[in-house]
């Protein structure tokens, strides 16, 4: 882990100890309808500082619950893809993800498919 990736590591801690989880993504809903940092520090009674600092945690606990999915999917993007279940389609169906999870998408008829869940025993 390079020291860039260590210090921002080091900043989400310290901010999801100070402020939690739950108050930086209110936070980041905050921002993302505001568009200012400065209007949401003056909503919410903080600084500035303060409000980017709850931003980059908010947005890095995101990136950081949806890693393995991306790994999974680089992984699978290994193995042959999936042909699109629609009738009359021969697409092939290709792997992304967002802030709302991981799903499936045809390159031909552009329809979109929740991977399926596997139950382990």
């Amino acid at each position: 882990m390079s020291d860039t990736s260590k210090a921002i590591e080091k900043q989400t801690k310290e901010t999801l100890k100070k402020y939690g989880l739950d108050q930086c993504n209110k936070v980041l809903e905050l921002f993302e309808f505001a568009k200012s940092a400065e209007k949401v520090a003056l909503d919410i009674g903080l600084n500035v500082s303060d409000v980017h600092d709850m931003l980059d945690a908010a947005i890095q606990t995101k990136m950081n619950s949806i890693l393995p999915e991306i790994d999974q999917m680089m992984n699978d993007g290994q193995k042959p893809l999936r042909n699109c279940p629609e009738s009359d389609c021969n697409g092939k169906l290709h792997g992304l993800v967002n802030a709302n999870g991981s799903f499936f998408i045809c390159d031909k008829c552009n329809a979109t498919f929740k991977p399926v869940e596997n139950n382990k025993h």
